[in-house]
């Protein structure tokens, strides 16, 4: 049922939105491993259908001139490294963040954005940060910010994009 409403929406509207990219690919993943994490005959978790699935899903905008923006929750990234006192390996948060579910999708996209809560001297505000412009490297790192009016995705799209903003509404 989600298949055919992607495509339909794909189809018919100018944009797609997918609430979330995690949802999604934990739905792929229980479809393939069932309740539990099971392990495949080669003896460990296999990623393949569930990827190949997720892939297939998020490529289906290629065939309409639409656009898919996908949203995702976050994680803690987290870090191995040897203890020097004991020699053992062990893990430790490094105090990033990065998005939950399918890790391929920062290179099938054409935008990334990652969006914050600051709270400073003025009080709280929003950032995005663009962490991937396949239109313009460059501008990777650029922060838009609420205090500023800039926290508008038809302005961040328009901006990457060297478009105006007014493209981005219709």
């Amino acid at each position: 049922a989600m298949l055919k409403d992607t495509i339909d929406s794909l189809a018919k509207n100018r944009a797609t939105i997918m609430d979330s990219g995690t949802e999604v690919w934990l739905l792929a993943r229980q479809l393939n491993f069932g309740g539990a994490k099971t392990e495949s005959i080669k003896g460990s978790l296999d990623y393949d259908a569930a990827n190949s699935q997720v892939r297939g899903l998020y490529r289906l905008y290629h065939a309409n001139k639409s656009h898919l923006i996908i949203t995702h929750q976050m994680e803690d990234e987290w870090k191995s490294y040897k203890d020097p006192d004991t020699g053992k390996m062990k893990n430790a948060r490094t105090g990033k963040r990065k998005f939950d579910g399918f890790k391929e999708l920062p290179f099938m996209v054409q935008m990334v954005l990652q969006t914050s809560k600051v709270i400073d001297e003025a009080g709280m505000h929003f950032v995005a940060t663009l962490t991937v412009c396949r239109f313009n490297p460059r501008l990777e790192g650029t922060e838009f910010r609420d205090t500023n009016d800039m926290f508008d995705l038809p302005y961040i799209i328009g901006y990457a994009t060297d478009t105006e903003r007014e493209v981005w509404l219709k």
